[in-house]
């Protein structure tokens, strides 16, 4: 556990069970008077059943790293069923350069650019999966206010829907389910 605030270590939990968690907090007898206005985890309920239970009115967020961890998944499952469709060549060229899927196209040189448009021209659907995560990216940086990052992330699980792939369609259903959480990053940023 860390104070982001502070950038401090509070703790280091022994257990990952909901038993192990909820032992926790009988132990210290001033964890339960921390207050926190907000917890960031990941998406294993426990932890938000967990955090539910000591801090009520503490706003859960979904950590920006793992969610965006999943569809990052999607878009390497989709590649590699692509791959498995192309000719030796093509095939090894998408397996070198998988890597240049995963970070924001902003944040890449120029020569992996032109790099990326290659990986992206052997199949349509990389190409539209890797443009769902890049809307997915935008939205994390670049929604202002929560009303607005709500309509967004409404529009950016719609575009998923319709995309026919069976790793696509596992994160869009995470994200649905865990949608107040991953929205809550931009209730306090």
């Amino acid at each position: 556990m860390h104070n982001l605030r502070g950038e401090t270590l509070l703790d280091v939990l022994a257990g990952r069970k909901l038993a192990d968690l909820r032992a926790y907090a009988r132990t210290p007898p001033d964890f339960l008077t921390l207050k926190p206005k907000a917890v960031v985890m990941d998406l294993a309920q426990m932890y938000h059943t967990w955090i539910s239970e000591c801090f009520p009115d503490a706003i859960r967020i979904a950590d920006h790293f793992h969610v965006h961890g999943y569809v990052i998944e999607s878009v390497q499952a989709v590649r590699k069923s692509v791959q498995l469709t192309l000719s030796p060549r093509a095939k090894g060229i998408l397996k070198r350069d998988h890597r240049l899927l995963n970070p924001p196209v902003d944040r890449l040189s120029e020569k992996n650019k032109i790099q990326l448009n290659t990986l992206l021209a052997f199949s349509s659907l990389l190409r539209e999966v890797w443009e769902w995560k890049e809307a997915f990216s935008r939205w994390y940086e670049y929604s202002p206010n929560v009303q607005i990052a709500t309509q967004s992330f409404h529009r950016w699980l719609q575009q998923g829907e319709q995309m026919e792939h069976e790793a696509v369609q596992r994160t869009f259903k995470t994200m649905r389910n865990w949608q107040n959480e991953i929205i809550n990053y931009h209730r306090c940023r």
